[in-house]
């Protein structure tokens, strides 16, 4: 069940389209470390979904906790904003990173409370140059063809976080920088503008449970 899960989490990243490839920290203490934080991961937020005496306010802090623990929201948000956030002010910037991070956190809860058990399978680990490392596993879906997630980790001041995920091979970062980059230029590149259509998504979606 801890793999299945995992599936879950790569889903919600899939979907979402963060695939920042930040460059800062250092390299991640060893493979294994990398491995085993995926793994402690899963078992957390698997403990958190079975935890009966969780009413849906608690299970959600709980789960906004961990991911806060284990996702470098803010370098994965930066990175998506790209050269947009030279002309940003602090207070626009700010802004920017909260909204990022809520829409990412209420997308990922919601998907791991619609979760139903799809098959996942580590594979390995490898270096991922000098700054860190990569999980490898495959998706084993019933009457479909296996695809492969890789988690792309970083040793940052705060511990190992993941920075990147990757689904067949393809990350969808600049799928989601090229879809900012878009909306902020058709508002003439007013960044208040964007701003605000990305506060009334969260706020759709929320409201939504999507």
């Amino acid at each position: 069940m801890r793999r299945r899960l995992l599936l879950a989490l790569a889903i919600a990243f899939v979907a979402t389209a963060i695939f920042p490839m930040p460059r800062t920290g250092q390299a991640a203490e060893s493979i294994a470390d990398a491995e085993a934080f995926i793994d402690r991961l899963a078992e957390q937020a698997i403990a958190a979904l079975q935890d009966e005496s969780l009413d849906a306010e608690m299970r959600q802090d709980v789960l906004t906790r961990l991911l806060d623990d284990s996702f470098a929201l803010d370098s994965i948000g930066r990175w998506v904003l790209g050269r947009f956030r030279n002309g940003a002010t602090a207070e626009q910037e700010a802004e920017y990173l909260r909204l990022f991070r809520l829409s990412v956190i209420e997308f990922m809860t919601a998907t791991l409370n619609r979760y139903s058990g799809e098959q996942l399978v580590i594979t390995g680990a490898l270096e991922d140059g000098p700054e860190g490392a990569m999980v490898v596993s495959r998706i084993d879906q019933s009457g479909g063809r296996p695809f492969e997630i890789i988690w792309r980790i970083r040793q940052t001041n705060n511990g190992l976080r993941i920075v990147d995920v990757l689904a067949g091979g393809l990350s969808l970062a600049k799928t989601r920088r090229d879809d900012y980059a878009s909306t902020i230029r058709r508002v003439n590149g007013d960044l208040d503008a964007f701003i605000d259509i990305l506060r009334r998504q969260y706020e759709t979606n929320a409201t939504s449970g999507t």
